[in-house]
C-alpha cells in the first residue's frame, strides 16, 4: 500500500503535541491547584510523578501492543483513553481523585510514543531522518511554549485551574480526528505474538514503586517509615525478579534487554535518561523559583515558558536539518556549552531579578537543550537494525520516561534539602549581637525579628534553586561521553 509519510508524520505529530502539552501545562498550574485542594505545594508534584510513573509501566507493552493491535488502533485507543481521563481530570472533586485521573493520562499516552516512534522509522528511510526528527521536534518545541501559555491564560482568564484540562479535551478531540483520517490502517503483525505477563507485572510493580519510594521518601522520613521501607523493598525484589527471569528465559517481549548490548545505542540512552532528566527539572524547579520566590503570576509563568520553547523552537529546526549533513557529535558539541552557560547564567539570579534577565536566560537555554537534544535523539537509533528498531524505540522511551519521573522526585528532593540547611545556616546570623537585628528590634520589637527569619528563609529558599542549578549544570558535562559514540544513520 502507498503512503505517503509526511501525513503519517502529521497524524503522529498532532497527538505528540497533546501529550506534551499535557505534560508542561500542568507546572504552571501547581501552585493554583495546591491552594485550591489544600495541599502542599510540594505534595502537588505527584500529578507529575505518579502519571509519569504510570506512563513508564504502560510503555513496555507498547511493543506488543503494536503487533497484536497495529500501530493505528495503538495510537487510536491510546489518544480516547488519554481524552476521557482528562475530562475526568477536569472534574476531579479532590486531589486524591485528580492525581488518580492523572495516572489514567499516562495510561492512556504511555504506549503511543514508542509506537509512532517505531512508525516512523520505519517509515522514513535512514538519510531523511534529521528532516522527520525535525517535523517531531517541532511539536515537542511547540508543546512546551503553547502548553504553560495557553493553560496560564486559560487560569488567568476563567479563575480555574480545571481549564488546563478542558484545554486536553479539545486537543484530544483534534488528536483523534487526525489519526482516524490521516494515517492508513495497518495490518497487525500474523506472527504469534506473547507476552510475558509474569514479567511485565514485576517490571510494572517494581517501576511504580521505585517511583513512590522516590517521591513520598523525604516526606516520610525515608526508612523511618514502614510505608518507605516497603516501597523499596517491593521496587528492589520486584526488578531483581525481573531480570533474573528475563536473562533465564531470554524473553524479548517486554524489554529487549539484548539491545543494551549494542554500546552505542546503550550509550546514547544515558545520554537521552541525563538530558531530559535535566530538562524536566529545571522546567519545574524554574516555575517553582518564579511563582515561590518571584511571586510571579501563573501567566507570568507561562511567558517564561513560552519564551524558552520558542528558542527550542527555533534552534530545533536548525539542529534537525544540520544533522543530516554535517556530523552530529558537531551540534552537541556546540550546544552544551550553551546550555551549562545558561545555567551559570540561572545562579546569578536573585530574591529581586528582572523580568529581562530571567527571560535570556530562558533563551540561551532553549537555545543549548535544542542543539543538544536533536541529534541525540536521531543518533540514538543510528546503530540499531531495522528488524529491533520497534523494540528499539520502546527501550528508549521506558528509559526516556522513567528518568523524567525519576529527576522529578530526585530534584525536588535536594531542592527541599538545599533550603533547610542553607536557611539553618543563615539562621545563625539572627541574633542581637547582629547591628541590623539589634536595630530592628529598637524600631520595631513586635514584628522586627519575625521579618528578618522571613527574609532569611527566602534567602536560604534562594541559595537552594541555585545549588539546584550548579547541580544541573555539572550533570549535564556527563553528556560529553556519549561523543565517542555518536554516528550518522546514514553511515550504516
Amino acid at each position: 500500500m502507498r503512503v505517503n509519510k509526511w501525513l503519517i508524520l502529521l497524524a503522529v505529530a498532532i497527538p505528540s503535541l497533546m501529550i506534551e502539552m499535557a505534560g508542561t501545562s500542568v507546572f504552571v498550574g501547581f501552585e493554583v491547584i495546591a491552594t485550591d485542594l489544600n495541599v502542599g505545594m510540594d505534595k502537588s508534584v505527584w500529578l507529575s510523578t505518579l502519571y509519569l510513573a504510570v506512563n513508564a509501566m504502560m510503555i513496555p507493552l507498547a511493543g506488543w501492543l503494536g503487533r497484536k493491535l497495529g500501530y493505528k488502533r495503538v495510537i487510536f485507543f491510546g489518544v480516547v483513553i488519554f481524552t476521557l481521563s482528562s475530562l475526568l481530570c477536569a472534574l476531579a472533586r479532590d486531589f486524591e481523585s485528580l492525581v488518580v485521573f492523572r495516572a489514567l493520562q499516562g495510561l492512556g499516552d504511555g504506549p503511543i510514543m514508542p509506537v509512532a516512534t517505531a512508525l516512523l522509522l520505519e517509515v522514513f528511510p535512514a538519510r531523511q531522518r534529521g528532516r522527520m526528527m525535525t517535523g517531531l521536534m517541532l511539536a515537542y518545541s511547540i508543546a512546551p511554549a503553547l502548553g504553560p501559555l495557553i493553560a496560564s491564560w486559560l487560569i488567568d482568564s476563567f479563575d480555574n485551574w480545571r481549564a488546563i484540562f478542558y484545554m486536553n479535551v479539545i486537543w484530544g478531540m483534534a488528536s483523534i480526528l487526525a489519526v482516524s483520517l490521516l494515517l492508513p490502517s495497518m495490518k497487525p503483525s500474523e506472527a504469534t505474538v506473547k507476552v510475558n505477563w509474569t514479567a511485565f507485572i514485576l517490571l510494572a510493580i517494581g517501576t511504580g514503586s521505585l517511583q513512590l519510594f522516590l517521591d513520598r521518601g523525604d516526606h516520610l522520613s525515608w526508612f523511618d517509615s514502614g510505608i518507605i521501607s516497603a516501597l523499596f523493598i517491593t521496587a528492589v525484589v520486584s526488578l531483581a525478579l525481573y531480570l533474573i527471569i528475563t536473562f533465564a528465559t531470554r524473553d524479548k517481549s517486554v524489554l529487549d534487554m539484548g539491545l543494551l548490548k549494542n554500546v552505542p545505542f546503550m550509550a546514547g540512552n544515558l545520554a537521552n535518561m541525563v538530558l531530559m532528566g535535566a530538562l524536566y527539572g529545571v522546567l519545574m524547579i524554574k516555575v517553582f523559583y518564579l511563582q515561590w520566590i518571584l511571586g510571579f503570576t501563573v501567566l507570568q509563568s507561562g511567558i517564561y515558558q513560552a519564551v524558552l520553547a520558542g528558542s527550542m523552537l527555533i534552534f530545533s529546526i536548525i539542529a534537525g536539518i544540520l544533522t543530516d549533513k554535517i556530523n552530529p557529535r558537531w551540534l552537541v558539541i556546540a550546544g552544551l556549552p550553551v546550555t551549562v552557560y545558561s545555567l551559570s547564567l540561572a545562579t546569578g539570579l536573585g530574591l529581586y531579578s528582572d523580568m529581562n534577565s530571567i527571560m535570556f536566560v530562558g533563551i540561551v537555554l532553549g537555545a543549548g537543550l535544542a542543539l543538544v537534544s536533536t541529534p541525540i535523539s536521531i543518533t540514538v537509533f543510528s546503530t540499531v537494525k531495522s528488524k529491533d528498531m520497534a523494540a528499539a524505540t520502546v527501550m528508549n522511551s521506558y528509559l526516556f520516561v522513567v528518568s523524567a519521573g525519576v529527576s522529578l522526585a530526585l530534584v525536588t528532593i535536594f531542592l527541599m534539602h538545599r533550603i533547610d540547611v542553607n536557611t539553618i545556616n543563615l539562621s545563625g546570623a539572627v541574633t542581637v549581637c547582629n547591628p541590623a537585628i539589634a536595630n530592628a528590634m529598637v524600631i520595631n520589637p513586635t514584628t522586627g525579628l519575625a521579618a528578618a527569619y522571613t527574609e532569611i528563609t527566602r534567602q536560604g529558599a534562594m541559595f537552594g534553586f541555585i545549588d539546584v542549578w550548579y547541580l544541573m549544570a555539572f550533570i549535564l558535562i556527563l553528556i560529553l561521553l556519549y561523543l565517542p559514540y555518536m554516528k550518522r544513520a546514514t553511515e550504516l
